[in-house]
């Protein structure tokens, strides 16, 4: 999730212990690069291989904090059953009916679901 990053489209990739070979985009299929990819955010956007995660994030209505969250934060700041589900999916397929079933629940709250609560913040 939080290795956004273009190689080569010959090489394998090993993201979060899932080796696969590299799509033809370039991209290692997280969500940043994908919404990236495909909203055509544009160029000045990237920095040293990086999109720029508020103007990914702003693509598709996030706050800052909220793509900080989508965007690197499965390990601790996802919703708990999402972040449990992503941690336990043992294939690239697995993985992304995760991200899939988060991805509807950020569009149906707005990224509301997203928001670091002060609960959350305290354990």
């Amino acid at each position: 999730m939080s290795g956004w990053h273009w190689v080569p489209t010959s090489a394998e990739s090993v993201c979060e212990g899932i080796r696969r070979k590299v799509p033809s985009c370039g991209m290692i299929c997280c969500i940043g690069g994908s919404v990236e990819y495909l909203t055509h955010c544009k160029a000045d956007a990237v920095h040293r291989g990086h999109p720029h995660q508020d103007r990914v994030g702003a693509k598709i209505g996030l706050t800052s904090a909220q793509a900080n969250v989508l965007f690197y934060g499965w390990e601790h700041d996802w919703p708990e059953k999402f972040a449990r589900a992503y941690k336990r999916a043992r294939s690239p397929m697995a993985k992304a009916r995760v991200a899939v079933s988060l991805l509807k629940l950020v569009a149906k709250t707005r990224g509301k679901c997203l928001d670091v609560t002060s609960e959350k913040a305290a354990k």
